[in-house]
């Protein structure tokens, strides 16, 4: 009965700020690579080669092939390839949500300062009209329902 065991990723990626950092274990030679996203925006991840000569790199804008590691296995280029892909992709995701979660954020913020605003313009409409109801109040006209001092409660009678 053979055992089962779990294979260690041969190749590991990383996307730190804008840079993709990988290193890469089943290489001829093991190395780690740095790669700066912001300078170049526009590029290709290709494997080149033949039969254990397999030579993983970029092409450039200008259709330029730059060798970055050299692969004695396909299938381990491949898990290379197949590992920057999906940090690559991982890191577009996550800066779109994080931009969407701003954007939402600023939204909230807006509608709430709005509705605390005209929260805030109702209460001194109503406060307004209490003190000018209640100063012209006086105790023999009084109505129900409508707000009086104390001070005009207490007073006199006029004669």
């Amino acid at each position: 009965m053979a055992l089962m065991t779990s294979k260690k990723p041969q190749t590991r990626t990383r996307t730190i700020g804008s840079q993709l950092v990988v290193a890469f274990r089943a290489t001829t030679v093991p190395l780690v690579w740095q790669f700066d996203l912001e300078k170049n925006h526009s590029f290709a991840l290709v494997i080149q080669g033949r039969e254990s000569a397999w030579d993983f790199g970029v092409i450039d804008l200008k259709g330029d092939f730059h060798p970055v590691a050299r692969f004695n296995d396909y299938a381990d280029a491949e898990d290379a390839l197949n590992a920057m892909e999906r940090s690559l992709m991982k890191r577009r995701v996550h800066s779109r949500w994080r931009y969407l979660g701003w954007v939402l954020a600023i939204i909230i913020l807006v509608f709430a300062l709005m509705t605390g605003m005209s929260s805030i313009n109702s209460t001194v409409e109503r406060s307004t009209n209490l003190t000018s109801a209640t100063s012209t109040a006086a105790p023999d006209k009084m109505q129900n329902g409508v707000p009086v001092t104390a001070d005009d409660v207490l007073k006199p009678p006029a004669q």
